[in-house]
């Protein structure tokens, strides 16, 4: 099974919606879909929803004997799982290209920009060190996987906290929570990436598109980046030639985004962790003002499972 072809008609008309600033889902072409995080408190698994699109990340982690070449670092692998459930163009026992280039991306933004501070996942210099496992699942694919993804996996990491474990007597143990504190992750800054999407003879980009729209594109620029203003990733795919005014454009549209996401996840992680030491509060109310490279603000409302 195979997902439905886009037709002429179709493909001419979400053209036509977007020449006009009015895209099929009502949005402009500068405008991002709302999104919101679901937070299952008994086996810490992260949904993200970014419109109709829908990534689960979940972390575990377990201990190995470092690299001869990092002695003093632990390790991060990403899983990702594209099954047929989330569309029929994903094959069940394959990645395929776009599930290759995810999880190529995936990677470099968390592994290759130094988010986590790796030396604080080691135990004992070239013998012992920790390694975090993130098994991204995609549940549903409706158009920009990648920034999705990013949102589960960076809640998923300021959130995560491993058990604690120590060298006694020759031995690794490891204690439970019950025996000891749980530690968190040290983040040295929290990236999100943000989809651009190119259309034939349309001068300018198309932000978060759906998946109908992405079967319209000519290709997209990926820009991963974080609130320091750092572009930690670029990732470009189709047969583009963007001249450098408009990535520099895109980049700084990014960089907006991204400060933005943010401070939105930060007061859910926040929020998570006061719910976890029981402690109560009014409801939080998070104000967005009207500025370029804003999202509106039904995109606030943002709910904790």
């Amino acid at each position: 099974m195979r997902i439905e072809p886009l037709s002429t008609c179709e493909r001419n008309f979400i053209r036509e919606c977007i020449l006009i600033n009015k895209r099929v889902d009502g949005r402009s072409s500068d405008d991002f879909r709302k999104f919101d995080i679901s937070i299952s408190e008994s086996d810490g698994i992260i949904i993200a929803m970014l419109g109709k699109t829908k990534v689960s990340a979940q972390i575990n982690s377990h201990t190995f004997q470092p690299r001869p070449h990092h002695p003093q670092n632990g390790s991060l692998h990403i899983d990702v799982d594209m099954s047929p459930m989330a569309s029929p163009n994903h094959d069940n026992r394959l990645l395929g290209r776009r599930g290759l280039e995810l999880t190529s991306f995936l990677e470099a933004l968390y592994r290759d920009s130094e988010c986590i501070d790796f030396e604080s996942l080691c135990i004992k210099e070239g013998e012992l060190a920790v390694e975090l496992k993130i098994m991204v699942r995609i549940l549903d694919d409706e158009g920009s996987l990648f920034d999705c993804a990013s949102i589960a996996i960076t809640t998923a990491l300021s959130l995560y906290r491993r058990p604690f474990v120590e060298i006694r007597d020759g031995l690794a143990i490891t204690y439970s929570a019950s025996e000891k504190a749980l530690v968190p992750i040290d983040l040295y800054h929290k990236p999100f990436s943000i989809t651009f999407g190119f259309m034939k003879d349309i001068s300018f980009p198309i932000l978060d598109p759906t998946d109908r729209e992405t079967l319209c594109l000519e290709g997209s620029l990926v820009i991963g980046c974080n609130k320091r203003g750092e572009v930690c990733n670029l990732f470009q795919s189709g047969r583009l030639l963007i001249n450098h005014e408009m990535v520099l454009k895109c980049i700084a549209r990014a960089l907006s985004r991204c400060e933005h996401v943010t401070d939105l996840i930060v007061a859910v992680v926040e929020r998570q962790k006061r719910s976890e030491m029981g402690v109560t509060s009014v409801p939080m109310e998070i104000t967005n003002p009207n500025v370029p490279g804003h999202v509106s603000k039904a995109e606030e409302e943002m709910s904790i499972g």
